[in-house]
């Protein structure tokens, strides 16, 4: 049997798409650029810069699961507890609407020292297999508490890691 295809090309301005790819492209550039640069300030222990850079990445990619975790993550660091629970609501209500990935969630509800919680939102993470699990080991966002507690070798075991 023989399928005969026709292709209708039409001429057509490409001109304006690609204008408007490039500037999407730009935006996921800048959004991940804030967040590297937001991360950074982060492990440097140098917050208030972080949470500016955050803060940004937060602006120009719509309130983001990422920056809006590292921004828990920062607030926690720096005693703010009110803006953590603030920001912890946040992402709750968010994982309602949108996928949220559940190390977020995990890692942020063990800021907060719910670690029951924090390790039911790991199990999911290991279920659905969320690839942030990866992170885990090495993360310096992972709070000392949550390392400390023997589950997390559990878990750290489970995916394949070893001491």
């Amino acid at each position: 049997m023989t399928i005969k295809v026709k292709y209708f090309i039409r001429p057509v301005n490409i001109k304006k798409p690609l204008k408007l790819a490039n500037q999407g492209l730009n935006l996921i550039l800048i959004h991940s650029s804030a967040r590297c640069v937001a991360n950074a300030y982060f492990v440097l222990q140098r917050y208030e810069e972080a949470i500016v850079a955050y803060e940004y990445s937060m602006k120009i990619s719509n309130r983001h699961q990422f920056p809006l975790s590292g921004l828990i993550y920062t607030y926690w660091k720096m005693g703010n507890q009110d803006k953590v629970y603030e920001l912890m609501n946040e992402l709750k209500e968010k994982s309602l609407k949108e996928f949220v990935a559940s190390v977020f969630i995990a890692m942020s509800v063990a800021h907060l020292d719910n670690l029951d919680e924090a390790f039911e939102y790991l199990k999911k993470a290991y279920n659905e297999r969320d690839p942030l699990i990866l992170t885990l080991q090495y993360g310096p966002w992972v709070p000392q508490a949550l390392k400390n507690d023997p589950r997390f070798q559990k878990l750290l075991n489970r995916i394949g890691f070893t001491k």
